[in-house]
């Protein structure tokens, strides 16, 4: 029998094709589409699905086998093979140098969580942004990054003020969050770094970067003239909106460039500040 449903994981109206035998039986109100059950979509209490977690509890993984590596971490490929995504694949992080900690890495994943879940709640388009919410997990004795695989991957802006030239709504949104990341805040934080890939309804982020005023996040924290710089290049578009804040001073302290610019001083003083090293954001799918 053919009829239609609310998915109670991505909130979209769907056809009974869209749901396995299994969730369409469950009935209204808890059934979720195949999609969402794949990506182990669940609702959340205010019915937004901000965060991609893995959901898994255990991996294979070989870590000499690197697909991708940055300035700090290499990556390696694995797949889940115990948990709901069972058979599915992740991605491995480690880093290069043992004493570095993820905990930088993961306030600005909680900082970014925070901003798009306020991005989501507002509506202002259809398309809801998600993000990777890693795990550090143990690993043939290494300290790891554990994360989903993110299929058709691309990367809409960096910490620069580089902009991809496509041109199309998926990079008008992105660039609008990263605008939004500074009005939402009252500027203290500007989100960035954008790269993820484009699911059917939705979007899925991963490895972001937080630009802040009292450069909180590490090297990637290009601090107030990071903001600056990007507000340099940013030309709004249909998602923004003319009472959005931005910094009085727009003017350009860092070469925009796609990769993402690594500040080993936090010197707000210093104008040169720009090194342009390859970070773990970049093609690492």
């Amino acid at each position: 029998q053919w009829g239609y449903r609310v998915c109670c994981g991505c909130g979209n109206n769907l056809c009974r094709g869209d749901f396995s035998r299994n969730q369409w039986m469950k009935g209204v109100g808890v059934s979720r589409c195949t999609e969402c059950v794949r990506e182990c979509i669940v609702s959340d209490s205010d019915g937004f699905q901000s965060v991609r977690r893995n959901n898994a509890t255990r991996i294979e993984v070989d870590l000499d086998n690197i697909c991708g590596e940055g300035t700090f971490r290499y990556c390696a490929l694995g797949t889940y093979t115990g948990g709901q995504r069972t058979g599915q694949q992740c991605v491995v992080k480690y880093f290069k140098d043992s004493s570095n900690s993820f905990e930088t890495d993961l306030d600005a994943v909680e900082q970014a969580t925070r901003i798009i879940t306020q991005w989501n709640q507002s509506g202002f388009t259809s398309i809801t942004i998600r993000i990777n919410f890693p795990e550090v997990w143990t690993v043939s004795g290494k300290q790891c990054f554990v994360e989903p695989y993110i299929d058709n991957f691309f990367k809409i802006n960096s910490n620069s003020g580089w902009c991809t030239s496509r041109d199309d709504d998926m990079v008008d949104i992105l660039q609008a969050l990263s605008h939004y990341s500074y009005h939402i805040s009252s500027g203290m934080f500007l989100l960035c770094d954008l790269q993820g890939g484009l699911y059917r309804d939705f979007v899925v982020l991963t490895d972001p970067v937080i630009l802040s005023r009292r450069n909180r996040f590490g090297p990637t924290d290009l601090g107030p003239k990071g903001m600056s710089t990007f507000f340099y290049h940013h030309q709004c578009n249909q998602y923004c909106q003319s009472r959005w804040t931005a910094p009085r001073d727009q003017h350009n302290y860092f070469r925009a460039t796609h990769r993402t610019t690594m500040n080993f001083r936090h010197d707000d003083d210093d104008d040169d500040d720009d090194d342009d090293d390859d970070d773990d954001d970049d093609d690492e799918y």
